[in-house]
């Protein structure tokens, strides 16, 4: 039995190898998952490279206010830079980041004990999941945050530590932080381990070594944005979360099951038997890395995707521990469970399956840029900016985005209804030579304010339509034109 579910598993990894290239070609090729979120992040590389670090919340190139922290996007301007362009660059850099990824959850497998071919499936199987397949096809700081965390708890594996280890490790801890703000969960799971492990002083070192990083990487991007990334991230780290959002704290745990089933049904399987692993697992080494990482980084993504605007990219930090401990798991366990394990694990590889051929057949093929071209060709007059709530449409035109984050401007435009002042001037002088709109206006969730990441609402589309007509439907932009007066 132990041969033939080996063999499925690697059937599926093979599979899915061939199909994560299909995807990519499709994909990268149609772009149907450059979502607002990619454009977002597009479009501070875009900054980036002209020498703008984080623009202000209202100034001269329009709206700014993001809550992404500037690894990623500052690695996709240098990049771009090199490339001319920001989609070949952008794919380019999730290539590297997924790899690095792999490569960093292989070596943890191995460093925590499992057999090398487990590991190698553990660490392919990951090719399977809608988050990691994110970050491939969009543009996403996901996968960089948890490579860099994964990377630094293989240097915290060990009886011991050297301060070359204990240095590197708070440098890509740093690293993860710096790419997204809630990358605490692998120091976290190291510090328990250390705790637990009596290693007290090496639990101190690290966590100060870690804190003076972040602070470090912190009061650069402060001083680099000459004070803007503090002023952004208070305005915007939250998500514009309120009272109900905080009492979903209470069933945050049962937030990332109920995201995984609603948006990566891939994962559930390996999800479920990282709990059976950790409840069968061997007594007295609960207190370990593997079982802490992947206890935390599950109690983190809970409270992550209570604030608004969080999605299937999150599902990954939890994912990627619960694939570290299934083979330490498997390695440690005694034969005749283990081989029960294996045996549900190759079940849970080929259920993985299905979600993603689905993907590959139907939403990869999505011409999103072509209707976007076609979209701007209506658009005659691209010397006045293009709005669209996707920074990806005015970039195409050559345009910088006048329209950094569509969901944060209707976070702060919800708090103080003065930030849309400008908005609603520019709107009336018919400053926009065209309105690109993501979300069907005649549809009721079209015009909700809290559906996805659309800034726009009745109040919006009411001050829109004074001055602007709609000229066109495809099937996910709706052109709008200036009125002649």
């Amino acid at each position: 039995m132990n041969t033939a579910a080996r063999i499925a598993i690697l059937c599926v990894v093979l599979f899915m190898l061939a199909l994560t290239f299909g995807r990519a070609y499709r994909s990268w090729h149609n772009d149907p998952w450059l979502d607002p979120a990619s454009g977002s992040l597009a479009a501070l590389a875009m900054d980036f490279k002209d020498g703008v670090f984080y623009r202000p919340l209202f100034g001269p190139d329009g709206y700014g206010g993001t809550r992404y922290q500037p690894l990623r996007f500052v690695l996709h301007a240098e990049l771009w830079r090199l490339t001319g362009d920001f989609r070949s660059s952008g794919y380019a850099l999730n290539a590297l980041t997924a790899l690095v990824l792999l490569g960093g959850v292989y070596h943890l497998q191995r460093k925590l004990g499992a057999a090398r071919s487990m590991a190698f499936l553990c660490s392919g199987l990951l090719l399977t999941t809608d988050s990691l397949q994110l970050g491939l096809l969009g543009f996403h700081p996901d996968t960089l945050a948890v490579a860099m965390e994964v990377w630094a708890l293989t240097l915290c594996v060990g009886p011991t530590m050297s301060a070359w280890a204990m240095g590197g490790a708070a440098l890509l801890f740093t690293l993860a932080f710096s790419a997204k703000l809630t990358s605490v969960a692998g120091v976290i799971a190291a510090l328990l381990a250390f705790y637990f492990a009596g290693r007290r002083r090496d639990a101190w070192k690290l966590l100060v070594a870690t804190l003076v990083g972040c602070l470090l990487a912190a009061l650069i991007f402060n001083i680099a944005s000459h004070g803007r990334w503090l002023e952004i991230m208070r305005a915007c780290v939250t998500g514009g979360a309120g009272g109900s959002d905080y009492l979903r704290i209470l069933i945050s745990p049962f937030s990332v099951a109920w995201n995984a089933l609603y948006r990566d049904q891939s994962a559930v399987g390996f999800l479920l038997l990282g709990w059976a692993a950790l409840f069968t697992w061997p007594k007295g080494s609960r207190k370990e890395i593997a079982p802490l990482f992947f206890v935390v980084a599950w109690a983190v993504t809970g409270l992550t995707l209570v604030s608004p605007g969080t999605s299937t990219n999150h599902e990954l930090l939890a994912v990627v521990p619960a694939l570290v401990l299934l083979p330490v798991w498997l390695e440690r366990s005694e034969p005749q469970r283990a081989s029960l394990g294996l045996a549900a694990l190759a079940v849970a590889s080929v259920f993985a399956l299905p979600p993603q051929w689905f993907r590959f057949s139907e939403w990869d093929i999505v011409p999103a840029r072509a209707r976007a071209q076609q979209a701007l060709r209506l658009i005659a007059d691209t010397r006045k900016p293009i709005l669209s709530e996707n920074p990806i449409i005015p970039m195409m035109a050559g345009q910088r985005p006048y329209m950094l984050d569509g969901f944060m401007l209707r976070v702060i435009r919800q708090r103080d209804p003065s930030f849309a002042e400008p908005l609603w001037q520019a709107l009336r002088e018919q400053a926009f030579s065209g309105i690109v709109v993501t979300e069907d206006p005649l549809m009721p969730m079209g015009r909700a304010v809290g559906v996805g990441g659309s800034p726009y609402d009745e109040q919006m589309y009411s001050r829109m339509e004074q001055t602007y007509q709609q000229v066109a439907r495809y099937p996910r932009e709706f052109v709008f034109l200036p009125l002649k007066r």
